[in-house]
């Protein structure tokens, strides 16, 4: 119980920090501070032996749990610019994760369940798979140039 009140209370001080990240470091910068910190927090978590390093990820997480806010106003920009209301967005976003949440959970139990079993040790396995999934999902909104004018739908 203690660790869930911890990890909430991260992610209420995410939300502090990414505003001021974003006011800090641009949209773009946020984001890349937001994914390296979620990054070494779930790296720190998945291979802990101590107190201090299970520390050392909450102290990280306090960084990453917002990082998809800088995303999010890009999405809007851009899908806008291709004619989608605001809602239709919104709505699309929603639907886009209610699936994952379906779906994730399944994907990382499988992980955990291969990584612990027939003589494997490795529990932190699904969180080196989520730092790998931070660190990708960096790389591609770099391939995206989000700061590109977003191209009008042909009318």
């Amino acid at each position: 119980g203690r660790y869930a009140t911890a990890v909430g209370t991260t992610q209420f001080i995410s939300g502090q920090t990414m505003a001021k990240s974003i006011g800090a470091l641009g949209q773009k910068g946020a984001t890349l501070f937001a994914n390296t910190m979620w990054a070494l927090a779930m790296g720190l978590f998945a291979n802990a032996t101590s107190i201090q390093h299970i520390g050392g990820s909450l102290a990280a997480m306090c960084f990453g749990h917002a990082r998809n806010s800088g995303v999010a106003a890009y999405i809007q920009s851009h899908g806008q610019a291709l004619g989608m209301g605001k809602s239709e967005i919104a709505a699309a976003q929603a639907n886009f994760l209610a699936i994952l949440k379906v779906g994730i959970p399944l994907f990382y139990a499988n992980i955990f369940v291969r990584a612990t079993s027939n003589g494997r040790n490795k529990p932190g396995a699904p969180y080196v798979v989520v730092a790998l999934i931070s660190i990708l999902s960096q790389l591609l909104f770099w391939t995206i140039d989000p700061d590109k004018k977003a191209v009008q739908k042909a009318k």
